[in-house]
């Protein structure tokens, strides 16, 4: 939940699964590692260009453009926000000026060092490989996917390669031992339910304990002051696999 206000018995502790937190945590990062320029793109599920674009100008960033991914022509959308386009009509016009056919590579925009996304797993598969055909390979790439459906994460992320993930460790595919080898399903609202009741009985058993630190499906949740604090895990994919950066 993202609304804390239902808990009117003090007597109840909230254990608040917020993926704004997960935004911050990102985009935090992202600044960590000296990217500045940013271009952000969002698709109709999640809709918060706006709200990334005042995260991100909070840390020190600076958003050079943005767009709503709407469809699946995500090449020309990517060609677009880089500059090919442009560079492209210079060539012509050039050629057209000298009289002679020019053979030309287009040059991308060289003031972005990073791309924060805010889409759908299946829709990141796409616009990170467009990116690369697009000149765009040493651009760093966040991803943020929506929390709407249950896509998950393959073992194997080719179409993935080199982005920069934040999400909860289960939809990660992180093994559970506890759990069946043959349970497919890796949902979110598993996860958060599995941590609760993994809460609950942390927080009856430990009574007089003021403090402690549980790593479950959702994150490493930490109760302190009375509080519980969920934080996602950050992982790079190398070479098709997660390298964990920790939470």
């Amino acid at each position: 939940s993202n609304n804390e206000t239902r808990f009117k018995n003090s007597s109840l502790i909230p254990f608040n699964a917020d993926r704004k937190n997960d935004l911050h945590s990102l985009l935090s990062l992202a600044k960590q590692e000296g990217k500045i320029n940013s271009i952000i793109i969002d698709d109709l599920s999640t809709n918060e260009i706006t709200r990334i674009s005042k995260i991100w100008r909070e840390l020190g960033g600076k958003v050079i453009d943005s767009k709503t991914s709407t469809g699946s022509q995500n090449e020309k959308l990517i060609s677009e926000l880089l500059g090919i386009e442009d560079s492209r009509l210079r060539s012509r016009k050039l050629a057209r000026v000298l009289s002679v056919p020019l053979e030309t590579i287009p040059r991308r925009r060289l003031d972005i060092d990073s791309i924060i996304l805010s889409v759908s797993i299946s829709r990141a598969r796409s616009l990170k490989p467009a990116l690369e055909y697009n000149f765009g390979e040493s651009i760093s790439v966040y991803l943020l996917s929506n929390w709407i459906n249950n896509e998950t994460y393959l073992k194997k992320e080719i179409d993935l390669e080199g982005i920069t993930v934040i999400d909860m460790p289960w939809v990660l595919n992180a093994s559970v031992n506890e759990l069946s080898e043959k349970k497919n399903t890796r949902s979110r609202s598993f996860a958060i339910g599995y941590d609760m009741f993994e809460l609950i009985l942390l927080l009856n058993n430990n009574a007089n304990q003021r403090s402690f630190q549980y790593t479950g499906m959702s994150g490493k949740i930490s109760f302190n002051q009375g509080k519980l604090n969920r934080k996602s895990i950050k992982a790079r994919i190398e070479e098709s696999n997660y390298r964990a950066l920790g939470y």
